[in-house]
């Protein structure tokens, strides 16, 4: 398989189960699934023309499922997760991060011991973290900054160099989710 379809299916993946989290959290809760979509779906008329990210929507019972060319992330929506008391909406919050810990960690264990696996769960989040405060200070050259073709480029190199490659991507990919999306921003 080449190895550009390999990370963007493993980027796909990612967010259905980071989205994933969210929905089954909200579920498990009582509350109903609006929308579910892999991509950021955004949506606009200006002058009449109307304007969109999307490229496929598909309604099946009361929920929207989606595909959006804005494939930064994912998006899900509820019905009345509004009227929830904090501490449910805190949890439905909390574990899209939470889902993309475990699926950035289950994979280390495969490789290490769960002391060695945590450790490396640390570090490059460590690296995330410190990477993203340097990107918002204005500490990170703009020439290291890539959009999305560079970072699909990027992470296609990083998985080709390694036997593991795929799996390390899957780690870091995920546990980068884990990182940006549990900061309370």
């Amino acid at each position: 398989m080449d190895t550009y379809i390999a990370v963007l299916l493993i980027f796909v993946l990612s967010v259905v189960v980071h989205e994933a989290g969210h929905a089954l959290t909200a579920l498990a809760m009582g509350y109903k699934l609006k929308k579910f979509y892999i991509g950021i779906p955004f949506e606009t008329e200006i002058r009449g023309v109307k304007i969109t990210t999307n490229f496929f929507k598909k309604k099946i019972g009361d929920v929207e499922f989606g595909l959006s060319a804005l494939l930064l992330g994912g998006a899900v929506d509820f019905y009345d997760l509004e009227e929830a008391p904090l501490w449910k909406f805190f949890l439905v919050v909390v574990y899209g991060p939470v889902a993309s810990l475990l699926l950035g960690f289950i994979p280390l264990l495969l490789y290490y011991n769960f002391e060695t696996a945590f450790y490396v769960s640390q570090v490059i989040t460590t690296v995330v973290l410190t990477t993203l405060g340097q990107f918002v200070s204005g500490g990170l050259p703009t020439e290291q900054i890539v959009g999305p073709v560079g970072a699909v480029q990027q992470m296609a190199s990083f998985a080709s160099g390694y036997d593991n490659g795929l799996v390390l991507l899957l780690v870091v990919l995920n546990l980068s989710f884990f990182a940006t999306n549990i900061l309370p921003i």
